[in-house]
């Protein structure tokens, strides 16, 4: 009898150990993502700031394929100026022809905090344009949870670029906050938007 239930004792371990297995190197790694601002934002325009819009871009291994979307590797050194000229836009295709230095990726992949109308943007609309702590009244910009492919440390990488506007009214180039690989961070992932700067913490 004793052998019997260590037998099976020793299956059902196995069996666990396949199925922890199975999710350290498969399926979708949560993480909750959480955006704060200072009281003014994007203030080269002027000391009270201007409304920022953010774009929150998911990429895995598979997306780099295309010459362009090398851009968008995580040791690239992209900035946002980059990421707002070529971002994808309404009726782009992975497999289309002539889109130059476009950069694509599924739609589901972009997150977009931007004002309305959002139908000339390719991406998820998640939320308005922060505007400061002292106009929004509330310091927490976004607060959502992010399903990633993959666990452990995987070679995504997810990528926060916000369109800083400078004086003469031209897009920065600022780097973006980057979370990679994202396996290396916490379950929460924070960004903090000062008046030109992005800040990031949440690494383990």
């Amino acid at each position: 009898m004793r052998s019997a239930e260590c037998g099976v004792r020793s299956a059902a371990r196995n069996i666990l150990a396949v199925a922890l297995a199975a999710a350290l190197f498969s399926g979708c790694a949560s993480k909750e993502l959480v955006i704060t601002q200072a009281e003014y934002i994007n203030t080269a325009m002027s000391p009270s700031g201007e409304p920022l819009e953010l774009a929150i871009v998911y990429v895995y291994p598979e997306d780099l394929k295309h010459p362009a979307d090398g851009a968008l590797a995580p040791d690239s050194g992209i900035t946002a100026d980059r990421w707002f000229r070529d971002r994808p836009l309404p009726g782009d295709t992975k497999d289309m022809s002539g889109r130059g230095s476009r950069f694509w990726l599924p739609e589901d992949q972009i997150l977009l905090l931007n004002n309305p109308p959002v139908d000339t943007t390719y991406g998820t609309h998640v939320g308005n344009r922060p505007r400061g702590a002292a106009y929004d009244k509330s310091e927490v910009v976004l607060r959502r949870n992010l399903a990633v492919k993959g666990r452990g440390k995987n070679p995504s990488v997810i990528f926060v670029f916000a369109k800083y506007i400078d004086s003469r009214g031209q897009v920065m180039p600022k780097r973006p906050a980057k979370f990679h690989p994202v396996g290396d961070y916490g379950n929460e992932l924070r960004v903090r938007i000062g008046g030109e700067e992005l800040e990031i913490s949440g690494r383990k």
